[in-house]
């Protein structure tokens, strides 16, 4: 009884005579297969050693001042370097420097996209992370190339080195 039921199986599986077969590749070469979006689903490898540890980013709440935090980022709306530097020599352990706005954005990503070199190496020099994305995923490295400041993209690149 195994034997016609494997049978009846077979003959199912089996195509009919003539059948079409499509051995035609889905792309015309690889690279163009490798043009092909990314599911949803794919995650791609991180060095690990490139990650900053989060304990490094996070200042405790405490010891940050809501008024200072405030006065900072008006200084950077106004985009005087001069006043910037002051008030981080004087206030930077009172403040979030890599707190991010409303758009995603930290102090620096704002300098990079904005090309303002004077501002983003003052706001590395007090201690902004070079390592931070926005809420887009693009890096201070993206920033200053969108900017199209080339000594902006030297900074950038020097400060993301390991």
């Amino acid at each position: 009884m195994g034997k016609l039921k494997e049978a009846a199986t077979a003959k199912e599986n089996r195509k009919p005579h003539g059948a079409f077969v499509n051995k035609k590749p889905k792309f015309p070469t690889k690279y163009h297969e490798m043009l092909q979006p990314l599911s949803p689903m794919t995650t791609l490898p991180v060095r690990s050693a490139s990650q900053v540890k989060p304990s490094e980013l996070l200042l405790k709440p405490s010891s940050i001042n809501v008024e200072r935090q405030e006065e900072f980022l008006k200084l950077m709306r106004e985009c005087d370097v001069a006043k910037i530097e002051s008030f981080l020599c004087q206030h930077s352990e009172n403040i979030d420097i890599n707190q991010f706005n409303s758009d995603g954005q930290t102090a620096l990503h704002e300098a990079c996209l904005a090309g303002d070199l004077a501002r983003a190496e003052a706001l590395l020099k007090y201690g902004a992370s070079p390592h931070l994305t926005n809420r887009d995923g693009f890096s201070i490295l993206h920033l200053a190339t969108f900017s199209g400041n080339s000594e902006l993209l030297m900074l950038a690149m020097q400060s993301t080195r390991l």
